[in-house]
């Protein structure tokens, strides 16, 4: 049941909040009954923020010290959601003892402060900084730079932004090599770099990159005996926590010539104070700690920081709750026998129980059974968790298909999975389940299940012929799919100009807005938050001729009836999508009663479903499903 939020007060510290997207404070600010803004423009003391948090429900929080003193002045406080990463200002324990909420906003920002990393090695490699200052001095240097292939990059720290900065590093010609003290194998092995020791790492790399949080064993870890360790002539990059870096012994090791350079994002003072003995040295760049400051990442930060504030104060489960954090004891079943398992709805009527084991037979894997696991739309955490829990401890559970929970999945599961590629990550959904040795990985296969049936139904260039447009109605994994499958597009005749997106709740729709902020599209995306089948005729009737118009709400099989009405008018030579095969399918008979009247073409999600499932039994079972093989599991399927 969701609480009221007009009643609430929001204080929100980060500086760059809503400047990217104005339309962030204007959500908020209609939400809330009152929004408390920083009016200093920093990071906020302990005692600053103690001073502020007196009276306050909610509170999106930059890089403020949020310590066990600033928590004494929350008396009604329930959430602190950062707009960031990084918890390691904030503490959680006494958090945690207050029944705060603590939320962040993992790979919101990744890209951006990769892409810095990336800019900064650059920089010291070829002198840019010192180049430019001199030639605005009046001098023309010819300074020799080194270059970045056949060197090696070393990553302290292989989470997110480590593994950003290994992919943006795969055509560079150079060795990447990371340590990371929870590795992650699967997805070294994808980005083709080497996980090794800490010690290796720091006295191997040509380009020692930083990307570790603050902790009790990496504060200060960068210090004297350490840089001694490093590569003679080796540069060292920092856009993780200043905290990890003993500047002095940095400016010794610079100064001495032991180390050619560094660049620093990111210092144990922000601002610097004047004597900070790195300023003076031009070997070294320093910038203002803006890795997140780019307009895909702000937005991204502010949106996820808005919509699990908002959640927690409405009384709704968070996308990315950081405390309190669930435990739960699992149950898990020992299967006698291979099994994958079908994650879905009303499983049993599925043409898959029947295709699956002729399927196998086919593939030679006649020993893997399937089993449906039906769970209600937007079941609980708990039921989520476990269905993944029993694929990830169960050593004969090989993997699973999910459907209809892809979304609500994930976020209920994310800290079971050790790999989600990056459709996932993108995406916040996955439809597959599978394993890589032990690592269990997730992947959302629909942006290429979508995009084979998209393009197959479509063909080359229809937007550029027709001028069609496209409207979703649903706004949940196939819909999440489908959108970034047009965006991604490079040709812009395969591109609508406009996507129309409808869904009965707002928070499918507002991640949708926050996932397409970060792609930069120059599709025209209108959101409508509607329910009622009358108004969403009224949008159909807004298309040009030739538009596509898709029922992915699963009404007609998961849920009765059709998401418009009998007197909806489709458009004229448009097509109508019905994303599924089997169930009361009242939206495609809606359709069939137009075909001739309004020259429509019809299609059905049975091209949908072969390509989603082959394409997650290719990844559980590690066989590639294509061509001669896909027709012929094609043709088995169709003759159930």
């Amino acid at each position: 049941m969701q609480t009221e939020t007009k009643s609430c007060r929001v204080l929100v510290t980060p500086t760059t909040f809503g400047k990217s997207d104005p339309r962030l404070r204007q959500e908020l600010e209609a939400a809330v009954g009152e929004v408390i803004y920083n009016e200093l423009g920093r990071p906020l003391t302990s005692e600053e923020v103690r001073a502020r948090l007196a009276g306050i429900d909610g509170y999106i929080a930059g890089l403020d010290t949020v310590d066990r003193g600033a928590l004494a002045g929350a008396d009604r406080l329930k959430v602190i959601a950062r707009y960031g990463v990084g918890v390691d200002q904030v503490d959680l324990e006494s958090a945690a003892r207050k029944s705060i909420v603590v939320t962040n906003t993992p790979h919101a920002n990744s890209a951006s402060v990769a892409e810095l990393t990336i800019g900064l090695i650059v920089a010291l490699a070829r002198l840019i900084s010192q180049n430019s200052a001199e030639v605005r001095q009046g001098t023309w240097p010819r300074a020799r730079g080194v270059t970045i292939g056949g060197k090696t990059v070393g990553l302290l720290g292989f989470g997110s932004i480590g593994k950003e900065v290994a992919r943006r590093l795969q055509g560079w010609s150079c060795r990447v090599i990371a340590y990371d003290p929870k590795p992650d194998h699967a997805a070294a092995r994808e980005l083709g770099v080497d996980l090794t020791g800490l010690n290796e790492v720091v006295a191997e790399s040509d380009f020692l990159s930083l990307h570790l949080p603050v902790s009790q064993e990496t504060r200060g870890m960068v210090n004297a005996e350490f840089l001694s360790r490093m590569k003679h002539g080796a540069f060292l990059i920092n856009t993780a926590r200043g905290e990890l870096v003993d500047e002095v012994a940095l400016a010794a090791a610079i100064e001495s010539g032991h180390l050619r350079g560094a660049a620093l994002d990111t210092l144990s003072k922000e601002p610097p104070l004047p004597e900070n003995c790195l300023c003076r040295l031009p070997q070294v760049i320093i910038t203002p700690h803006c890795g997140a400051h780019t307009d895909g990442a702000m937005d991204a930060m502010g949106w996820g920081s808005l919509l699990d504030c908002l959640a927690v104060l409405r009384g709704e489960d968070p996308a990315h709750p950081l405390v309190p954090k669930p435990s739960v004891t699992f149950q898990i079943k020992t299967r006698s026998a291979p099994t994958m398992y079908f994650i879905g709805v009303t499983t049993v009527k599925s043409s898959i129980m029947k295709v699956f084991p002729l399927w196998m037979r086919e593939l030679g894997r006649p020993d893997v059974h399937l089993e449906g696991v039906d769970l209600q739309l937007h079941d609980s955490a708990e039921n989520y968790r476990a269905a993944v829990a029993q694929i990830k401890y169960d050593p004969l559970s090989l993997g699973a298909l999910v459907t209809g929970h892809k979304i609500n999945l994930l976020e209920a599961s994310r800290d079971l999975f050790d790999y989600l590629d990056p459709y996932a990550v993108i995406c916040g959904e996955v439809s597959s389940v599978s394993k890589n040795g032990s690592a269990l990985e997730g992947h959302a296969k629909d942006p290429i299940t979508a995009g084979m049936s998209l393009d197959s139904l479509l063909g080359s260039g229809y937007f550029g012929r027709t001028r069609g447009e496209v409207l979703c109605l649903g706004a949940g994994g196939s819909t999440t799919a489908i959108v970034l499958h047009f965006a991604q597009k490079q040709d812009g005749a395969d591109r609508p100009r406009r996507i129309v997106l409808v869904n009965r709740s707002p928070g499918r729709l507002e991640k949708l807005r926050a996932m397409l902020a970060q792609v930069h599209s120059d599709i025209a995306f209108e959101y409508h938050c509607n329910s009622l089948p009358e108004v969403n005729d009224e949008i159909v009737a807004t298309l040009q001729p030739y538009s596509l118009v898709i029922n992915a709400t699963g009404m007609g099989k998961d849920l009765p009836g059709s998401p418009l009405t009998d007197r909806a008018i489709f458009p004229m030579n448009g097509i109508a999508w019905e994303l599924n095969y089997r169930g009361e399918l009242d939206f495609l008979h809606q359709a069939l009663g137009q075909r001739e009247s309004r020259r429509l073409t019809i299609e059905d999600g049975w091209l949908y479903f072969l390509h989603g499932w082959t394409q997650v039994i290719a990844q559980v079972l590690k066989v590639p499903i294509e061509g001669v093989l896909f027709g012929r599991l094609a043709e088995i399927a169709g003759r159930i």
